[in-house]
């Protein structure tokens, strides 16, 4: 997915937008050490989260049988006829993670995320 809104920002710019999005506060009286760490762990913990779903999608494909996957992944059933049952886990994973990925499912995403929030607050 391109995405070329941000291309006729600053570095600057660029950074002040990240910095907004992740909640960090660029404070010329602290250190800049100080952001840096602040924004790595922040990357840290998408990348975990990115793993947690990872895992959360395996173990949904492995409460499936072969014949269950091969019509919900993004190749023909035909291709995946000789695949193994565990190339066809992890071509699912693969297949639904670029689908979230690409922005396929935004708008059920927030409206469950809106709705998680609403009742745990």
């Amino acid at each position: 997915m391109t995405n070329d809104t941000y291309r006729d920002l600053s570095d600057g710019q660029i950074l002040d937008i990240v910095f907004d999005k992740f909640g960090i506060k660029d404070n010329p009286k602290d250190a800049f050490d100080k952001v840096t760490q602040s924004l790595m762990t922040k990357i840290d913990m998408t990348d975990r989260y990115k793993k947690a779903l990872v895992n959360i999608l395996f173990y949904q494909a492995v409460n499936m049988t072969k014949a269950e996957l091969q019509p919900v992944l993004f190749i023909v059933e035909e291709v995946t006829d000789n695949w193994s049952i565990e190339k066809c886990r992890i071509q699912y994973v693969k297949d639904q993670l670029g689908f979230i990925e690409d922005g396929n499912l935004d708008d059920e995403i927030n409206e469950t995320w809106r709705l998680v929030n609403v009742e745990t607050s």
